[in-house]
């Protein structure tokens, strides 16, 4: 026998947990028409249940095809796996606003009829809530980012200026070291020019008396016996030549002032340059060749300055040529003309330079040489020189073995300053 008080309590108090409910609890037919309505429904929707009851249930969303898409795909899934199913859709309220719901749904059975309720929640405070928080995420990464790049770029911009203060400090270093060398070769150029006058006040004397027996003899035939007047020729102009090379340290050594520019012959300069090498060259068993050009080239700035460049990379091709084993050591200077330019080669048949350097040899004190063997400043002046020039230079091996560097110098600007 059935108790049918208490299936009338259950029935109440199911009806009054629907009715009270402030979620939206729709049942439909199999059709998806509207059966039944509670008070949550007219909350959310804001319909009486007499406006919708027997309308489609599809009437209350949104009226697009990804919203009806996103439905039917949920009811084919729910229906069967006979699993509720959760989704979330845009509703539409009466008046036709927008409201973002979670919709859950499942099927039930009675008889051979078949029924759907859907469970309906307004989240539009959570989506509220959801956006704030997308927003301030959005606004927090945003501004993670900028800080981000603003400390890459105060991290860039401190490196550089690390690079700068290194690169400062280390010009600094190499400038006061060239200034020490600097105050170094000017008392040696000092001492020099001592040495020069102390030399040449006796030398004067001897040659004033060398000469003056010569004249007497020039006077007086037979006056100096034969073997004594080759000697007195011998030692005249051995102290000539002595004359010579000190006239010429002392223009070497003196400081020429910027405006002592003048035109000069560069295949001269070189042959008066290398007169100071010539005894060097016969010691250390050098073959000097020099293939100049058969026409004067005219330069246009400070002589000396060119005679330093030629008698440095000579110096520095004989030092080459220390190192070698073989009897047939040779340097070549060759002079010539390339279109609007005046080149200057010096080649040796060495053991090469370390063409990895690049143009680190050329700068201050970069040797490779033994420790007090050389302070490294020779291709750094010889540089610096050739830029007074507006011209370049160059190095690289040769072929047949040995290094050769090359000088070319603007030939127009040489031009237009000497017809000037």
């Amino acid at each position: 026998m059935t108790d049918k008080t208490n299936d009338t309590t259950g029935d109440e108090l199911y009806k009054g947990l629907i009715s009270s409910s402030l979620d939206a609890i729709i049942s439909t037919d199999s059709s998806f028409t509207i059966l039944s309505w509670n008070s949550g429904a007219e909350l959310i929707f804001s319909h009486a249940e007499q406006e919708v009851m027997g309308k489609p249930f599809a009437s209350l969303l949104l009226d697009n095809n990804n919203e009806s898409t996103k439905l039917q795909t949920t009811l084919l899934e729910g229906i069967s796996s006979e699993v509720s199913k959760t989704i979330e859709l845009v509703a539409v309220k009466q008046g036709g606003e927008h409201l973002p719901v979670e919709l859950t749904f499942s099927s039930w059975n009675r008889g051979d009829e078949l029924y759907y309720t859907f469970i309906i929640r307004d989240i539009s405070e959570r989506k509220r809530v959801e956006q704030a928080w997308q927003k301030l995420n959005n606004e927090l990464e945003k501004g993670v980012k900028e800080r981000t790049e603003e400390l890459s770029r105060t991290n860039r911009e401190l490196m550089q200026e690390i690079q700068i203060r290194k690169k400062a400090e280390k010009e600094y270093t190499e400038a006061m070291q060239l200034l020490e060398q600097s105050s170094r070769l000017a008392s040696i150029g000092v001492m020099a020019a001592g040495i020069n006058h102390e030399i040449n006040q006796p030398l004067t004397a001897i040659k004033f008396h060398v000469d003056g027996l010569l004249y007497w003899e020039k006077k007086n035939k037979g006056a100096v016996p034969e073997i004594a007047l080759d000697s007195l020729m011998d030692i005249s102009e051995g102290i000539r030549r002595i004359d010579e090379i000190i006239r010429h340290m002392r223009s070497f050594w003196a400081q020429p002032a910027m405006t002592e520019r003048v035109n000069f012959d560069l295949n001269e300069t070189i042959n008066k340059a290398l007169s100071l090498l010539d005894r060097q060259l016969q010691l250390h068993k050098i073959k000097l060749t020099r293939i100049l050009h058969a026409e004067a080239l005219i330069l246009h700035g400070i002589q000396v300055h060119m005679e330093q460049i030629v008698i440095n990379l000579t110096v520095n091709a004989l030092h080459a040529l220390d190192f070698c084993t073989h009897s047939e050591k040779e340097i070549v200077i060759t002079t010539g003309l390339s279109d609007n330019s005046i080149f200057i080669t010096f080649s040796d048949n060495g053991p090469g330079m370390d063409i990895a350097a690049g143009d680190k040899i050329f700068d201050p004190f970069y040797s490779t040489k033994n420790q007090g063997e050389g302070m490294g400043l020779g291709l750094a002046i010889v540089r610096n020189f050739v830029e007074e020039y507006e011209g370049s230079i160059t190095v690289s091996n040769r072929a047949s073995g040995g290094a050769e560097f090359t000088i070319k110098i603007p030939r127009q600007e040489t031009q237009n300053r000497e017809n000037h």
